[in-house]
Protein backbone atom coordinates (compact mmCIF):
# COMPACT_ATOMS: atom_id res chain seq x y z
CA UNK A 1 0.00 0.00 0.00
CA UNK A 2 2.83 2.13 0.35
CA UNK A 3 3.49 2.37 -3.30
CA UNK A 4 -0.08 3.61 -3.96
CA UNK A 5 0.30 6.33 -1.09
CA UNK A 6 3.99 7.38 -2.77
CA UNK A 7 2.34 7.05 -6.49
CA UNK A 8 -0.66 9.44 -5.51
CA UNK A 9 1.09 11.35 -2.99
CA UNK A 10 1.04 15.36 -2.93
CA UNK A 11 4.02 15.13 -4.15
CA UNK A 12 3.41 14.14 -7.77
CA UNK A 13 -0.21 15.93 -7.90
CA UNK A 14 1.37 17.96 -11.14
CA UNK A 15 2.28 14.78 -12.85
CA UNK A 16 -0.72 12.86 -12.30
CA UNK A 17 -2.58 15.85 -13.55
CA UNK A 18 -0.54 16.31 -16.40
CA UNK A 19 -0.41 12.92 -17.48
CA UNK A 20 -4.31 12.62 -17.00
CA UNK A 21 -4.83 15.76 -19.02
CA UNK A 22 -2.52 14.35 -21.73
CA UNK A 23 -4.54 10.99 -21.87
CA UNK A 24 -7.99 13.17 -22.22
CA UNK A 25 -6.31 15.43 -24.87
CA UNK A 26 -4.96 12.08 -27.03
CA UNK A 27 -8.98 10.50 -26.40
CA UNK A 28 -10.07 13.61 -27.81
CA UNK A 29 -8.09 13.54 -31.03
CA UNK A 30 -9.03 9.88 -31.10
CA UNK A 31 -12.73 10.86 -30.68
CA UNK A 32 -12.40 13.38 -33.35
CA UNK A 33 -11.37 11.15 -35.75
CA UNK A 34 -13.64 8.15 -35.56
CA UNK A 35 -16.44 11.12 -36.11
CA UNK A 36 -15.39 12.24 -38.94
CA UNK A 37 -14.51 8.80 -40.30
CA UNK A 38 -18.08 7.54 -39.30
CA UNK A 39 -19.69 10.05 -40.78
CA UNK A 40 -17.20 10.46 -44.35
CA UNK A 41 -18.29 6.92 -44.77
CA UNK A 42 -22.09 7.39 -44.07
CA UNK A 43 -21.59 10.16 -46.52
CA UNK A 44 -20.46 7.36 -49.27
CA UNK A 45 -23.50 6.02 -49.00
CA UNK A 46 -25.79 9.26 -49.11
CA UNK A 47 -26.20 9.45 -45.81
CA UNK A 48 -27.29 5.79 -45.26
CA UNK A 49 -25.58 3.33 -42.49
CA UNK A 50 -24.34 0.32 -43.60
CA UNK A 51 -23.57 -1.27 -40.29
CA UNK A 52 -25.44 -4.31 -39.98
CA UNK A 53 -27.06 -3.91 -43.45
CA UNK A 54 -27.27 -5.99 -46.09
CA UNK A 55 -27.50 -6.60 -50.11
CA UNK A 56 -29.50 -8.87 -52.05
CA UNK A 57 -29.03 -9.69 -55.71
CA UNK A 58 -31.55 -8.03 -58.17
CA UNK A 59 -29.88 -9.70 -61.54
CA UNK A 60 -26.61 -8.92 -61.67
CA UNK A 61 -27.05 -5.98 -59.57
CA UNK A 62 -26.94 -5.26 -55.82
CA UNK A 63 -29.78 -3.96 -53.61
CA UNK A 64 -28.36 -2.22 -50.66
CA UNK A 65 -30.62 -2.77 -47.55
CA UNK A 66 -29.14 -0.75 -44.85
CA UNK A 67 -29.08 -0.99 -41.31
CA UNK A 68 -30.87 1.63 -38.86
CA UNK A 69 -29.23 5.13 -38.90
CA UNK A 70 -29.61 4.75 -34.79
CA UNK A 71 -25.66 2.45 -34.83
CA UNK A 72 -23.99 5.35 -36.63
CA UNK A 73 -25.51 7.58 -34.50
CA UNK A 74 -24.59 5.82 -31.62
CA UNK A 75 -20.72 5.86 -32.71
CA UNK A 76 -20.69 9.36 -33.86
CA UNK A 77 -22.99 10.65 -30.68
CA UNK A 78 -20.87 8.70 -27.94
CA UNK A 79 -17.64 9.63 -29.34
CA UNK A 80 -18.57 13.69 -29.71
CA UNK A 81 -19.58 13.85 -26.18
CA UNK A 82 -17.98 10.83 -23.70
CA UNK A 83 -14.78 10.81 -25.72
CA UNK A 84 -14.52 14.59 -26.71
CA UNK A 85 -16.66 17.38 -24.84
CA UNK A 86 -16.04 16.08 -21.52
CA UNK A 87 -12.56 14.87 -21.56
CA UNK A 88 -11.78 18.28 -22.89
CA UNK A 89 -13.40 20.30 -20.22
CA UNK A 90 -11.42 17.92 -17.63
CA UNK A 91 -8.04 18.31 -19.30
CA UNK A 92 -8.49 21.97 -19.14
CA UNK A 93 -9.63 21.64 -15.59
CA UNK A 94 -6.85 19.80 -14.72
CA UNK A 95 -4.47 21.78 -16.52
CA UNK A 96 -5.94 25.15 -14.75
CA UNK A 97 -5.53 23.49 -11.46
CA UNK A 98 -1.76 22.48 -12.03
CA UNK A 99 -0.98 26.14 -13.10
CA UNK A 100 -2.50 26.87 -10.17
CA UNK A 101 -5.57 28.84 -12.21
CA UNK A 102 -8.19 27.46 -10.56
CA UNK A 103 -9.23 25.57 -7.31
CA UNK A 104 -11.73 22.81 -7.12
CA UNK A 105 -14.15 23.16 -3.67
CA UNK A 106 -14.77 19.52 -3.50
CA UNK A 107 -12.94 16.88 -1.38
CA UNK A 108 -10.33 14.58 -2.94
CA UNK A 109 -12.63 11.79 -2.44
CA UNK A 110 -16.01 13.20 -4.21
CA UNK A 111 -14.02 13.77 -7.41
CA UNK A 112 -11.80 10.57 -7.36
CA UNK A 113 -15.09 9.11 -7.29
CA UNK A 114 -17.23 11.22 -9.59
CA UNK A 115 -13.52 10.41 -12.14
CA UNK A 116 -14.10 6.99 -11.86
CA UNK A 117 -17.62 6.40 -12.55
CA UNK A 118 -17.26 8.32 -15.31
CA UNK A 119 -14.34 6.22 -16.47
CA UNK A 120 -15.93 3.51 -16.12
CA UNK A 121 -18.89 4.36 -18.39
CA UNK A 122 -17.03 5.71 -21.02
CA UNK A 123 -14.89 2.75 -21.27
CA UNK A 124 -17.83 0.06 -21.57
CA UNK A 125 -19.37 2.37 -24.07
CA UNK A 126 -15.89 2.84 -26.16
CA UNK A 127 -16.11 -1.27 -26.46
CA UNK A 128 -19.49 -0.90 -27.03
CA UNK A 129 -18.96 1.39 -29.81
CA UNK A 130 -15.79 -0.63 -31.19
CA UNK A 131 -17.81 -3.82 -30.98
CA UNK A 132 -20.31 -2.24 -32.57
CA UNK A 133 -18.60 -0.73 -35.41
CA UNK A 134 -16.10 -4.06 -36.35
CA UNK A 135 -19.76 -6.88 -36.23
CA UNK A 136 -21.68 -3.89 -38.33
CA UNK A 137 -19.07 -3.65 -40.87
CA UNK A 138 -18.20 -7.36 -40.91
CA UNK A 139 -22.21 -8.32 -41.31
CA UNK A 140 -22.62 -5.98 -44.06
CA UNK A 141 -19.04 -7.17 -45.78
CA UNK A 142 -20.44 -10.73 -45.64
CA UNK A 143 -23.93 -10.13 -47.08
CA UNK A 144 -22.08 -8.35 -49.81
CA UNK A 145 -19.37 -11.14 -50.28
CA UNK A 146 -22.53 -13.76 -50.22
CA UNK A 147 -24.36 -11.53 -53.06
CA UNK A 148 -21.63 -11.29 -55.11
CA UNK A 149 -20.92 -15.12 -55.22
CA UNK A 150 -24.60 -15.84 -56.09
CA UNK A 151 -24.10 -13.27 -59.36
CA UNK A 152 -21.12 -14.50 -60.01
CA UNK A 153 -20.16 -18.14 -58.96
CA UNK A 154 -16.61 -19.33 -59.03
CA UNK A 155 -14.58 -16.52 -58.27
CA UNK A 156 -13.49 -15.59 -54.36
CA UNK A 157 -14.44 -12.49 -53.88
CA UNK A 158 -13.43 -10.16 -50.60
CA UNK A 159 -15.34 -7.32 -49.46
CA UNK A 160 -12.53 -4.50 -50.71
CA UNK A 161 -12.78 -6.42 -54.64
CA UNK A 162 -16.52 -6.04 -54.81
CA UNK A 163 -17.48 -2.52 -56.17
CA UNK A 164 -20.04 -0.71 -55.27
CA UNK A 165 -21.93 1.93 -57.18
CA UNK A 166 -25.40 3.59 -57.10
CA UNK A 167 -27.69 2.89 -60.28
CA UNK A 168 -27.66 6.61 -61.61
CA UNK A 169 -24.11 7.48 -60.64
CA UNK A 170 -22.23 3.79 -62.49
CA UNK A 171 -19.01 5.39 -63.06
CA UNK A 172 -18.50 6.50 -59.54
CA UNK A 173 -17.42 3.92 -57.04
CA UNK A 174 -18.36 4.20 -53.60
CA UNK A 175 -15.59 4.63 -51.38
CA UNK A 176 -16.09 3.29 -47.94
CA UNK A 177 -13.32 0.72 -47.00
CA UNK A 178 -10.61 2.96 -45.76
CA UNK A 179 -13.03 5.37 -43.57
CA UNK A 180 -14.67 2.10 -41.82
CA UNK A 181 -11.23 0.97 -41.56
CA UNK A 182 -10.34 3.97 -39.54
CA UNK A 183 -13.33 3.85 -37.87
CA UNK A 184 -12.75 0.12 -36.45
CA UNK A 185 -9.13 0.97 -35.68
CA UNK A 186 -9.25 3.87 -33.83
CA UNK A 187 -12.07 2.85 -31.98
CA UNK A 188 -10.59 0.03 -30.55
CA UNK A 189 -7.42 2.25 -29.67
CA UNK A 190 -9.31 4.41 -27.88
CA UNK A 191 -10.61 1.36 -25.24
CA UNK A 192 -6.96 0.71 -24.62
CA UNK A 193 -6.67 4.53 -24.32
CA UNK A 194 -9.88 4.68 -22.01
CA UNK A 195 -8.90 1.23 -19.70
CA UNK A 196 -5.32 3.26 -19.20
CA UNK A 197 -7.71 6.39 -17.54
CA UNK A 198 -9.92 3.39 -15.67
CA UNK A 199 -7.41 2.15 -13.77
CA UNK A 200 -5.61 5.21 -12.97
CA UNK A 201 -9.05 6.51 -11.68
CA UNK A 202 -9.33 3.16 -10.26
CA UNK A 203 -6.43 3.38 -8.03
CA UNK A 204 -6.48 6.81 -7.40
CA UNK A 205 -10.40 6.36 -5.86
CA UNK A 206 -8.76 3.79 -3.57
CA UNK A 207 -5.75 5.99 -2.27
CA UNK A 208 -8.47 8.42 -1.78
CA UNK A 209 -10.76 6.36 -0.03
CA UNK A 210 -8.06 5.25 2.19
CA UNK A 211 -7.41 8.45 3.21
CA UNK A 212 -10.82 9.44 3.96
CA UNK A 213 -11.00 6.20 6.16
CA UNK A 214 -7.86 7.29 7.77
CA UNK A 215 -9.05 10.54 8.93
CA UNK A 216 -7.49 12.74 6.88
CA UNK A 217 -10.47 13.35 4.33
CA UNK A 218 -13.62 12.77 5.45
CA UNK A 219 -14.89 16.24 5.59
CA UNK A 220 -17.46 16.92 3.09
CA UNK A 221 -16.86 20.79 3.33
CA UNK A 222 -13.44 20.86 3.31
CA UNK A 223 -11.56 22.82 0.44
CA UNK A 224 -9.38 20.57 -1.48
CA UNK A 225 -7.79 21.17 -5.22
CA UNK A 226 -6.10 17.67 -5.67
CA UNK A 227 -7.79 16.09 -8.71
CA UNK A 228 -7.05 12.36 -9.34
Amino acid sequence: MAIIDAIFGDSTLKVRLWIRAIMYIVSALIGIAIAISMGVARGAFRGNCILYGSCNPRGRLLLYIFGSPSHCNFIIGMNAVLTVIIPVGLAIVFILITLKKLEIDLTQFVMSLGVFVYSVIASLLCIVSAGMATAGYNAWCSTVVTTMKFIQPGYHWTCEQVPLIFADDPKSEIMYHGPMKAVIGLSWANVVVWIGICVGSALAFYASLRMRNSGNGNSDTQTDSRVV
